[in-house]
């Protein structure tokens, strides 16, 4: 019994291999966190080894969009294995209703991608007085 679930476990795995070596290439997809403060929205990706210039930050239709390239690393000899993965990544998020995307910063440090959307003050209740016309 126990050989056969080692087949039927390795069947599985060599079939999964040949559909990732046939497969397009996927988008990466960045981790992100994201926290509010009173004053802002704020957004941090993991991008290591991605450069500053190949990230657009971009706010739209009630949505953030950050999308970008990660180049490869050159390869010091022939390369052997690489499981990092390269190409295109990108990511959107909603804005919530009190964002103000005018006031929107972005800045790319020790690999990690920080963008601050500030929020604008509560709107709380306000009465109009009816006028008679």
């Amino acid at each position: 019994m126990i050989e056969l679930q080692r087949r039927v476990g390795q069947v599985f795995d060599e079939a999964r291999a040949r559909q990732e070596r046939v497969a397009e290439p996927r988008r990466i997809v960045p981790p992100a966190d994201l926290s509010v403060t009173a004053e802002a929205y704020v957004i941090r990706l993991d991008l290591p080894g991605v450069a500053a210039e190949t990230v657009k930050v971009v706010a739209e239709e009630g949505l953030v969009v950050v999308r970008g390239t990660k180049a490869p690393a050159e390869a010091d000899g022939r390369r052997v294995r690489s499981e990092r993965r390269y190409g295109e990544f990108l990511r959107s998020f909603y804005l919530p209703s009190d964002a103000d995307a005018a006031r929107m910063t972005a800045r790319l440090a020790e690999g990690v991608l920080t963008v601050e959307i500030a929020r604008r003050g509560p709107l709380g209740r306000r009465e109009v007085p009816v006028e008679e016309a």
